[in-house]
């Protein structure tokens, strides 16, 4: 089973929680569901960028989602 790192929560109705290493540069995301995803090779800024947006679900559908390769950890 694949570690899950600490999420920090955020403000969405689309995710309930985050965690960004920059040394690996890999977005951990967790859905609403429960669903934890992994986004690989995403930059800092765009990191930045989701956490600090108002609607983190539109940046992510907008500017993450099939910009970086991805796989789910856990359900």
């Amino acid at each position: 089973m694949t570690h899950i790192p600490d999420l920090t929560p955020i403000e969405s109705s689309m995710f309930s929680g985050h965690h960004y290493d920059p040394s690996t540069r890999q977005l951990t995301l967790q859905f609403k569901n429960g669903a934890v995803h992994v986004f690989d090779d995403v930059p800092m800024e765009k990191h930045e960028a989701f956490a600090g947006n108002q609607s983190p679900g539109k940046y992510f559908n907008d500017r993450i989602k099939s910009q970086y390769p991805s796989r789910k950890i856990s359900e």
